[in-house]
């Protein structure tokens, strides 16, 4: 993670002011671009050998952090909606449209961002060419309990900034970018963004491509494929690939070069 790369740090300015960084990686091939989308607790710098690799196969790739993770320090595990979540992914399309010249990009959804991914290729078609999710956290085997469902229902209409701890255990614990804690407002703009996802996913236009990890702890693989059933396969094509020994963040296995060249294949298709 702390290697050099040949990325840019960079800011894509959200709708209400908020500064989002992120990484930028410039690729060679035109009008093929990407957004990568980070799990709940993780950030962009855990994918930087995956964007390297697109960078090397030529496609453009941004990586921005969610507001109030990774290098965001504002605000921290915080939103105030699910629509404000959406209108940021939304600022970082355009933003990559914009800096590389792309009609229309890929959206690439790790964990947690796969619900996010999937409203938005509802809702804004056009200027997609596919969503990729890796490992999607559409099914989590992982749920909060219920005493802090409670807390965190009531104190989404009256502490919204409260926090709640982000219930999972997979995680870097020497990262000081980890989010290990979120507010009320954002897992309850998560619940809702499981709602939108579950009416959009009989909706959706654009291809969807989905991995899974045979291994994973986090993600229940069948329901997720049950729940993915409507734009999966669709085009004649596998409906997805499972990497049997891998576990839920495929980045970090000890030789992802078949995954990475996978994605790549997919994406420059």
């Amino acid at each position: 993670m702390a290697a050099p790369l040949p990325c840019e740090y960079v800011e894509v300015p959200l709708g209400d002011g908020y500064p989002a960084r992120g990484r930028y990686y410039a690729g060679h091939q035109p009008g093929r671009a990407a957004v990568y989308l980070h799990g709940i607790q993780s950030h962009s710098g855990w994918f930087v050998r995956s964007c390297d690799f697109l960078r090397q196969a030529g496609l453009t790739v941004l990586a921005p952090d969610r507001r109030g993770s990774g290098m965001n320090q504002a605000d921290r595990g915080h939103c105030e909606s699910a629509g404000q979540l959406l209108e940021d992914l939304d600022r970082a399309v355009n933003w990559l449209q914009q800096r590389s010249g792309a009609a229309q990009v890929n959206v690439v959804a790790v964990s947690w961002s796969g619900k996010l991914a999937l409203v938005y290729a509802q809702q804004f078609p056009a200027k997609l060419r596919s969503v990729i999710l890796t490992a999607p956290g559409l099914c989590p085997k992982i749920d909060i309990r219920l005493p802090e469902k409670i807390s965190v229902g009531w104190n989404g209409l009256v502490h919204p900034h409260k926090l709640h701890t982000i219930p999972l255990t997979e995680f870097l614990a020497r990262d000081p970018l980890l989010l290990k804690e979120a507010t009320a407002s954002f897992f309850m703009a998560s619940k809702k963004l499981d709602f939108l996802a579950r009416q959009a996913v009989g909706r959706i236009s654009v291809p969807v491509y989905l991995f899974l990890a045979g291994q994973d702890r986090i993600v229940d693989n069948e329901a997720t494929v049950n729940f993915l059933r409507p734009v999966l396969g669709a085009r004649g094509e596998q409906d997805f690939i499972l990497y049997p020994a891998a576990h839920h963040t495929l980045d970090f296995e000890p030789d992802p070069q078949g995954y990475f060249a996978d994605l790549a294949t997919i994406l420059l298709a």
